[in-house]
C-alpha cells in the first residue's frame, strides 16, 4: 500500500471519524467499511524509517497475511497446473515435460506469479498440442535463471545428478534427443564420457 502523504492524511481522518466528505464540501457522510490493503513492502520497517504514518499503520493493521514469493512456495506444481488449465485450449492436453517442471521448481521467479502466468501462456502458444518442453520457454526465462548464478549452478547440479541416477529419466531424455549423445550431454551440462559411463552402467556395457 503506497500513497501520497495527502492521501494518507485523508485516510487517517476518515478512519478516525468513520465518515468522509466530498471534495470541496463540508457535509460528512458516515461510512461502515472493511479495508483490504496490500503492499510489497514491510510497513513496520517503513514506519520505523519515517516513511509511513504510524497512526495509519495501526488503523489498517488488523489481520496480516504474509504471502511468500513464488520461489519460496511449496505448492508451485499445483499453481502451474491451475494456470495451465486456465489458459490452455481444449485440444492442449499434453502438459509439461518433467524437465520443464523441474526448472519451474528451481527458478528464482523475480516476477512472481505474473511471470509464471506469462511463461506458461507463451509456452502454450508455441507448443500448440505438443508437450511443453524447454524449446517452448521464452528466452527471458533462462536469462532470469542466470541472475543468481551460484544458486542456479547448485540447483542444476542436483537436478542433473538425479537425472543421471534415474534410468527412466535418462532413457526418456536420450529418446527426446533423438539418440544424440552429444546433444543430451550438452543439455545436461556433463561431459560425453560421463554420460557414456552412466549409460554403460545402465545397459550392462552394451552402449
Amino acid at each position: 500500500m503506497t500513497c501520497r502523504c495527502r492521501c494518507r492524511r485523508a485516510c487517517c481522518g476518515s478512519f478516525r471519524s468513520v465518515a468522509f466528505s466530498r471534495w470541496g464540501g463540508g457535509e460528512l457522510y458516515p461510512v461502515d467499511i472493511r479495508l483490504v490493503s496490500a503492499t510489497n513492502r514491510t510497513l513496520r520497517d517503513q514506519v520505523q524509517a519515517g516513511h509511513f504514518r504510524q497512526d495509519l499503520y495501526y488503523r489498517i493493521s488488523g489481520l496480516n497475511i504474509e504471502l511468500p514469493p513464488l520461489r519460496e512456495r511449496t505448492d508451485k506444481h499445483a499453481l502451474v497446473q491451475r494456470i495451465w488449465e486456465r489458459h490452455r485450449d481444449p485440444h492442449q492436453r499434453a502438459g509439461f515435460s518433467r524437465e520443464v517442471l523441474e526448472l519451474f521448481e528451481h527458478h528464482p521467479w523475480p516476477g512472481n506469479i505474473r511471470q509464471l502466468n506469462s511463461v506458461i501462456q507463451v509456452a502454450l502458444a508455441l507448443a500448440d498440442d505438443q508437450p511443453i518442453t524447454t524449446d517452448h520457454l521464452p528466452e527471458d526465462f533462462f536469462l532470469d535463471a542466470g541472475l543468481d548464478e551460484q544458486r542456479s549452478d547448485r540447483q542444476t547440479a542436483g537436478v542433473v545428478q538425479d537425472r543421471l541416477q534415474n534410468t527412466d529419466d535418462l532413457n526418456d531424455l536420450l529418446q527426446a534427443a533423438g539418440g544424440n549423445i552429444s546433444q543430451l550431454a550438452k543439455r545436461l551440462g556433463v561431459s560425453r564420457n560421463t554420460l557414456y559411463k552412466r549409460l554403460r552402467e545402465q545397459q550392462g556395457g552394451e552402449t
